[in-house]
This record gives C-alpha cells, structure tokens and sequence, in this order.
C-alpha cells in the first residue's frame, strides 16, 4: 500500500510544513488542537452545522486526497474511539434538562460514530465501500487492516483510510476522575486529532513510503511479547535487527510503561527510537500520527530530534517499525518502507 497523499490535524501545526521546525510546547493535561483553515475546504455554511471530528475528518481528507491527485476511490475506512461524542454528550444532555420533551434529532443524528466516514463520502459523492472501526485504542489499526486486505485481495486500487477522535468536556471529565487522564498519581496527557492517508496500488510521485503490513492483538502476555514481534518481522522476512528506526506510541501515564519497558529492552541502544505522544497527546486514533511521522521520516532521512528517546544518526532509513498499545491492551505493530 502505497501512502500516495497524508494529512495530519494534531495539537501541532501537522497540517502545513511546520512541523518540527515549529513545536508547540502545551501545559495542562488535555493538549489543544492546532486547527487549519477551515474555510479553505469547507463552504462557511456548512461548518457551522458540523461537529468538530467532521471538520477534522473532512479537512484531512481532503488534503490528503489532493496531495494523490484526487484518485477515484474504491473505498473510505475510518476509524474513531469515541467518534462524535461532542454531540452524543449535547444530545443526552438536552434529554435531561427537557425531561425528555422537546428535542431536536440534529444533535443525535450526527452523533453516530460512521458520521465522519458518510460526510467524507457525500462530499465526494462517492459510493464505495465505507466503513468505521470502532475498535478502542486500535480503531485506527482496523481501518488500515480492512484497507490491507482489500489490496491483498485486489480488490481495490485506491483507499482512503483515517483516524479522527475529539474530545468532549464531559468525557474527558470522567477519564480524569478515573485516572486516565493526567493528574498527580499517574494519568496521560490527552488530546484529539485526526490523520487520514489516500493508499494506492499504484506509486505516485508524492509517496516516499509504502505499508508493508499491519498486525492488531488485544492482549499479549509480556512473556510473550517478543515473539508476538519476531513472528510478525518473520512474514516479511526480516527481524529487528533490519529495522532502521522504531516509532512508539508511550504516552506520560507511568502506570502503563510495561510493554515500552519490555520493548525498549529488546532493541539496540544504537538504533533510533522515537515518540510522538508528549507532542501529540493520547487518544484511541493517536497512532495514525505514527504513521504520519514515519511517513516524514521516509520522506526526509532524516529524525526530528524533538522526537528522538535514544540512538544514533543513520545514513539511511528503510525499514521503519510502528507499536502502540494502550494500558496493556490493544497492541498494534506497522511496518513502512521507504521507497
């Protein structure tokens, strides 16, 4: 799968050519999101009636569709943790202070979690094969699997495959009292974001790397776990010591280090490891920045130093290798090669 056109709406400035030139330094535990110019790609009037992940999903998708040359799509994968929960809380919260009388649909139809995948979709007027992954913190992981076998079995030429997830202060209010988002005794720094990728059969000129394969695993022992790595380097013929730069999804929570720890342990001090989650903050399609990010490396050789844990410079990278996971489950490995 070739990444032919990338978009990426983050709390950095992802959406034009500032990153990492330009790092956006947050404090609090819930980063804001660096929003684009809207009205570039969206008429006036139809941004005040959508959420904000539409905005997003929409916005990025189509930067990434024009970056491919608008190619006829074969299919729209979209994958959200809590999709347009902005509205769902606006909804249920209009049911409780009308005792249930009263209320307008707008807000629920729009709350659905497939909103971002059928806007996208009206808005090209396209007719394929659309769906939503609804999958946790590997939601962006299954969209991109669909998408994988939709190329193995060639049945597609061109995809458009996403993240999107925004958040919502009442949420985001009970992750805090549960202890998911940051506060003293442990806690992630949160935030939203949306990451979208036109897949071709085909290279174009805009690609400099490709999707080799995807794996998804809800749990995985942590005895287990380097071989959960090493058979999945396995199928395409290659083991860590291939792998040119590493990309991992650690987030600040330290109660949820456990397979970083294990994972880092595994690999060469010498061979560069990055994060990106201090930057971007956590959420359940955060790891479609991952791929973003790898994407830039292909592209540049080269590694931001803001993202860097540890390793040296290389004269080259080839193999670039994705995990994420999130509080012990839903772990997910990518593989991208330059090209």
């Amino acid at each position: 799968m070739y990444i032919n056109g990338l978009a990426s709406i983050s709390a950095q400035k992802t959406y034009d050519e500032s990153f990492p030139e330009e790092i956006i330094h947050h404090e609090g535990p819930i980063f804001p999101i660096q929003a684009p110019p809207y009205k570039e790609y969206i008429p006036a009037a139809q941004i005040r009636r959508m959420g904000a992940a539409v905005k997003y999903g929409v916005v990025a998708s189509k930067m990434a569709l024009e970056q491919a040359g608008n190619p006829a799509l074969d299919a729209i994968l979209t994958g959200t943790g809590v999709g347009c929960i902005r509205d769902s809380e606006q909804f249920l919260s209009n049911l409780l202070e009308n005792d249930e009388q009263y209320l307008t649909p707008t807000a629920f139809v729009q709350s659905t979690h497939n909103t971002v995948g059928a806007q996208i979709a009206l808005g090209l007027g396209c007719k394929a094969y659309n769906l939503s992954y609804v999958n946790a913190a590997s939601s962006f992981e299954a969209a991109l699997y669909d998408a994988h076998l939709q190329f193995k079995l060639g049945e597609v030429n061109n995809v458009l495959v996403g993240g999107v997830d925004e958040k919502a202060d009442i949420t985001y209010g009970l992750f805090m009292q549960a202890g998911l988002i940051k506060k003293e005794d442990g806690g992630a720094t949160y935030s939203e974001g949306a990451h979208f990728f036109a897949l071709g059969k085909e290279k174009r000129d805009s690609c400099a790397a490709e999707i080799l394969s995807v794996k998804v695993q809800n749990r995985v022992d942590a005895e287990q776990f380097p071989t959960f790595i090493s058979d999945f380097l396995q199928r395409q013929n290659i083991s860590l010591k291939d792998i040119d730069v590493f990309i991992l999804g650690k987030n600040d929570d330290p109660n949820d280090q456990e397979f970083n720890s294990v994972f880092l342990e595994m690999i060469s001090p010498e061979v560069p490891v990055l994060q990106y989650k201090h930057l971007t903050g956590e959420y359940n399609t955060s790891s479609g920045f991952a791929v973003w990010l790898g994407h830039w490396v292909a592209k540049n050789q080269a590694i931001p130093e803001v993202c860097k844990i540890r390793g040296e410079e290389r004269q080259g990278y080839r193999f670039i290798l994705l995990y994420n996971q999130y509080r012990g489950l839903d772990h997910s490995l990518i593989l991208l090669r330059s090209c």
